[in-house]
């Protein structure tokens, strides 16, 4: 049974490649599902090791490249699940934004923890006209500990391939955040707003630890 130790720690490898899009997109635009993951992995695993990094300088370097290389349209559709249509475009506009900071000051202090893990991608799957999974694994140090599954939706675009989902040991990161978010909204009387007062909240903790 996965803890919610170890979900927030696979999910931190797949948010740092979701946040790391940047160079691998310009690379393997043409490229299969599997080498665009495979050089995504590559990219991902070399700013995990590098301590040369601040915290600021990668939430920086990471938000650029989230905006541009995610299709934030589809996440934020997912995660805000049924209330996407309750909202109006300007709840819309800053749930988009705030959920973008979210992921950022949430799982960027977490990335430094990361060193000597291995990503392989292992093979893909067509999922639709446009998707595709792709399966892989991240594995520590030799003999320190258990390889894990982590699993990419992916959807070609005009630009070329884009993370929609990301999937450690089978639990997906946006229904989790969906069911997450969803009870926010609940517990709130239904009401989105709600839900952008409590992201503003975590943020604002995030930001003075």
């Amino acid at each position: 049974m996965l803890t919610h130790a170890l979900i927030r720690r696979l999910f931190t490898a797949g948010v740092a490649a979701m946040l790391c899009l940047g160079s691998a997109q310009a690379v393997v635009s043409n490229a299969s599902p599997e080498d665009f993951i495979r050089s995504l992995g590559d990219e991902v695993i070399n700013i995990l090791v590098d301590k040369s990094l601040d915290q600021g300088s990668r939430e920086t370097k990471f938000h650029g490249m989230l905006v541009e290389y995610v299709d934030t349209d589809t996440v934020s559709r997912t995660v805000l699940g049924r209330y996407w249509n309750q909202a109006n475009d300007e709840q819309r506009k800053e749930f988009q934004d705030l959920y973008r900071e979210y992921l950022i000051r949430i799982y960027a202090s977490r990335f430094s923890k990361f060193s000597g893990e291995k990503f392989n991608v292992k093979n893909s799957r067509t999922e639709s006209d446009r998707d595709a999974l792709v399966i892989s694994s991240i594995e520590p140090p030799s003999g320190t500990g258990p390889v894990y599954g982590v699993n990419w939706r992916v959807r070609k675009t005009d630009g070329g391939y884009r993370v929609v989902d990301v999937m450690a040991e089978g639990v997906s990161l946006l229904v989790t955040h969906n069911q997450e978010f969803s009870s926010v909204i609940q517990n709130n009387g239904g009401r989105v707003q709600g839900l952008l007062e409590a992201l503003r909240k975590r943020i604002e903790t995030a930001k003075a630890r």
